[in-house]
């Protein structure tokens, strides 16, 4: 989720029988629009280069993630 607020894109490889990687996370990614979903198993060198590639040719930043609210840290200070 870090990547995903900083706006930098990046791939992930979830664990196969992992429940909260493959539906939580995965979910929560699919609504910021952040990362790109790949599977281990399948996933040669030439796959991971064709989908990184897109990513690398733009600014930090420039992803086409949505934005997280910015009040997230300020709304944790509250609660503790």
């Amino acid at each position: 989720m870090e990547l995903a607020a900083a706006g930098t894109p990046f791939l992930y490889f979830p664990l196969k029988n992992h429940f909260e990687q493959n539906f939580h996370v995965a979910h929560r990614l699919d609504r910021y629009a952040a990362g790109r979903r790949l599977e281990f198993a399948t996933s040669t060198p030439e796959v991971i280069a064709d989908a990184c590639w897109p990513s690398c040719k733009g600014p930090r930043g420039s992803s086409r993630s949505k934005p997280t609210a910015p009040s997230g840290p300020r709304m944790l200070a509250e609660l503790l």
